[in-house]
């Protein structure tokens, strides 16, 4: 069977990509030009040949170039089979137009693979898309989807993507690899142009380890040494990246979560291009470094990706999510007992409760005893973004909505959140959420929330935006990788769909710091990843770069014990805190810290911090602009920070218990939804503004009193029914009855 290639293209694209033959890999993209037969007498094409088409004389026909048809060329899309060792087929030149569409089937010669290359490729990132089928429709395997800047129109070290199909029906494997093709290596080289070492340095042999070409990652380090080439001591004196590929047909998932128990990481969930064989609960065995084989009971629940998941004794509770097959979003809490491998389905008792997707989820301890899951934000199909914090308590079984208190915020989705055992505290970080309504964007927002007190604080934003990124607390620091930070919104600004970016965030210092991104042999740009923390190392798995993963890429930080003397230890980083222990003389990180010790870093921070006067403007209430670490104080009606006075006459609010309560205003203002506008009896949905209002007293009047949609007064006089019906026609309103 002759391979078969799909591509189709929804909206608008610039694409200008190579069909390659494995016999001839190395080639340039050649243009394909059809001549006409000759004739007697020339005719004239009735119009203009557009997209690199030309005029057949003898038939008075525009012959278009690969990729293009109709009368004048000006129809993307069509068959073709590619009879040479190469060939190409474009877009055309010059911008898209709206809302176009093209489809491309290409077909190759029989028992041979073939190979599509990008020489350049540019779209709006989540908008535009250019899916591709491994046969000769959309109903064949999809292996991949392209999206945004995949190829630099400037210099860069990224890597070219490439997708390869075997067959019309066949398997497909997907790589970002070179030219070469099913390269044959030799000893100790691997990669797709076998010019990666196998064991880097031959793995320090025979003082640090030995090269086992049975290991994916090459090189067995003996117990004193580990990283690549067995080059690092343990612990490690400096942070170190590796990647290790496990090419499983059924892994690669983005949209999943994940949670480390003893050395096992268990991955749930996710989106999957083709998910008719499919596991929906993955184990990997970090001592191992082996899929672990599971019983079939694994898939006994439908498939969903954005879910929440966290871990509690031996059992690992899921909430929320979008069900693959139907699309809903379901409110749905279910629990993975992980010693017999099996789901059951919870049942508990909720008065308020919101089925959500793209939140975050948390097992806390709180300092009344109580063990509660805590659920953070996520979008609603009904009620839009979630600004609630929902509360699932393991003991009762029952749901409830939390009303805390500080920095009043707007709800997001795909934002990242941990929980930081010396603060007692979570932190929340970045997102996709509504500005106003219908204007959404990328946040790069960070937020504290106090888990006892139920106070929200406003931290240093990081000034880069983006959503579905992950992030691990390691030694007082908070690490995060990765992420889309594309505004693929109706406020797009045109960045980079995929990121490998490196953040870290000081909690001590409430600073942010960029860390450098992974040096490994090939980009590892992605977002929609898990990443869970396990001896100080990050694993992050799967996501999505316009193909899916499955590669688990490991993040080993720089640990405090390392260092031996004072100035080494408090020097250490970036990305680490530790504190140098005086009494023991060892150097520590900085959750063993002392309270004293702690004070000491923190008067350290102030020198280091670099002020933000115009994050101040962004708070419109009291709450938020007092309940916030950037010296921000209130005036009346707007945020400034403390380097301005209030003008004369305006009330100076600088503390957060001073704020005046009970404002709707405050509130009503962030509800973007109608919905979620009427939930709240103060608050009222203004169609034609397309905005949520507070209601004013003077809609009811003095002595009257807002009652759900209605204005309630309520009289003592003695009057019979007439009299009071009568009583309440004069105030133009209705008898109504307290009791039926």
């Amino acid at each position: 069977m002759s391979p078969s290639l799909r591509l189709l293209l929804l909206l608008p694209l610039l694409l200008l990509l190579s069909l390659l033959l494995p016999w001839e890999a190395h080639a340039a993209a050649m243009e394909v030009a059809v001549s006409g037969s000759p004739a007697a007498q020339a005719t004239k094409c009735v119009g203009p040949c557009l997209n690199g088409g030309h005029c057949n004389p003898g038939t008075g026909q525009c012959v278009c170039s690969t990729g293009w048809v109709g009368t004048q060329c000006q129809h993307c899309g069509g068959r073709f089979r590619l009879t040479g060792s190469s060939g190409f087929v474009t877009d055309g030149p010059g911008n898209y137009k709206y809302k176009t569409k093209c489809s491309w089937l290409t077909e190759g010669q029989p028992h041979r693979i073939m190979r599509l290359r990008f020489n350049h490729f540019a779209t709006e990132c989540g908008w535009d898309n250019l899916y591709v089928y491994d046969g000769d429709s959309i109903y064949a395997p999809l292996i991949a989807a392209f999206s945004g800047l995949i190829v630099p129109e400037r210099d860069s070290n990224e890597i070219v993507p490439e997708v390869v199909a075997t067959s019309g029906r066949g398997e497909c494997t997907i790589s970002n690899g070179s030219n070469t093709v099913e390269c044959d290596c030799s000893e100790n080289w691997k990669g797709e142009s076998c010019d990666i070492p196998y064991c880097s340095d031959n793995c320090g042999f025979p003082h640090r380890g030995i090269c086992n070409s049975s290991d994916v990652r090459g090189c067995s380090c003996f117990s004193e040494w580990q990283g690549p080439g067995c080059s690092i001591p343990v612990p490690a004196n400096r942070s170190f990246w590796t990647l290790d590929k496990y090419p499983h047909v059924n892994l690669p998932r983005a949209s999943h979560k994940a949670v480390v128990n003893g050395n096992i990481i268990w991955i749930v969930g996710g989106y999957m291009f083709n998910n008719s064989n499919y596991n929906v609960v993955l184990a990997f065995d970090l001592v191992s470094r082996e899929w672990l084989p599971l019983n079939r009971s694994v898939n006994n629940v439908t498939l969903r990706y954005g879910h929440s998941l966290v871990l509690h004794k031996d059992k690992i509770y899921m909430y929320g999510g979008k069900i693959d097959s139907t699309g809903n979003v379901t409110n749905e809490l279910r629990v993975f007992h992980i010693r017999n491998e099996s789901w059951a389905l919870l049942t508990p008792k909720a008065k308020e409760q919101y089925a959500v997707v793209g939140h975050s989820a948390h097992i806390i301890t709180l300092k009344t005893g109580r063990v509660v899951m805590l659920v953070i934000f996520g979008h609603c199909p009904l009620y839009g973004y979630i600004g609630n914090v929902q509360e699932y308590n393991l003991d009762k079984n029952t749901w409830c909505v939390l009303h805390t208190h500080g920095a009043l915020l707007q709800g997001d989705y795909g934002h990242s959140s941990v929980y930081d055992h010396k603060t007692k505290a979570l932190y929340v970080h970045g997102g996709c959420k509504a500005f106003i309504v219908d204007k959404y964007g990328l946040a790069d927002d960070l937020y504290k929330y106090d888990v006892d007190t139920q106070m929200w604080i406003i931290l240093k934003d990081s000034q880069f935006p983006r959503f579905l990124h992950t992030a691990v607390i390691v030694s007082g620091t908070m690490l995060v990788f990765g992420g889309n930070t594309h505004n693929d919104t109706s406020m797009s600004r045109g960045a980079k769909c995929f990121s490998s970016d490196f953040m870290a965030y000081d909690i001590a210092c409430d600073r942010w710091s960029v860390l450098p991104r992974p040096d490994l042999h090939r980009d590892v740009s992605r977002f929609g990843h898990s990443a869970v923390l396990h001896n100080n190392t990050m694993y992050v798995f799967g996501g999505f770069s316009s193909l899916l993963f499955s590669d688990i890429l490991a993040f080993t930080s720089e640990q405090c014990e390392a260092h031996q003397s004072e100035v080494a230890c408090i020097s250490a980083g970036p990305g680490i805190w530790c504190v140098w222990d005086g009494i023991t003389s060892q150097c520590i990180s900085w959750e063993l810290a002392t309270e004293e010790q702690a004070k000491k870093l923190n008067s350290e921070c102030f020198n280091k911090i670099t002020l933000d006067h115009n994050s101040c403007d962004q708070n419109t209430d009291c709450y938020s602009c007092t309940a916030n670490t950037n010296d921000c104080h209130w005036c009346n009606d707007h945020c400034v920070h403390r380097n301005h006075s209030c003008t004369e006459g305006q009330i100076f609010i600088s503390k957060y218990e001073n704020c005046p309560r009970d404002n709707p205003k405050n509130y009503c203002n962030g509800k973007i939804n109608c919905r979620s506008c009427n939930l709240d009896q103060n608050c009222q949905w203004m169609p034609r503004k397309q905005e949520c209002i507070a209601l004013s007293k003077y809609i009811c009047g003095i002595d009257w009193h807002l009652a759900g949609n209605s204005c309630l007064k309520i009289t003592t006089a003695k009057k019979n029914y007439d009299n009071a019906k009568l009583y309440c026609k004069n105030h133009k309103a209705f008898l109504a009855s307290l009791t039926t």
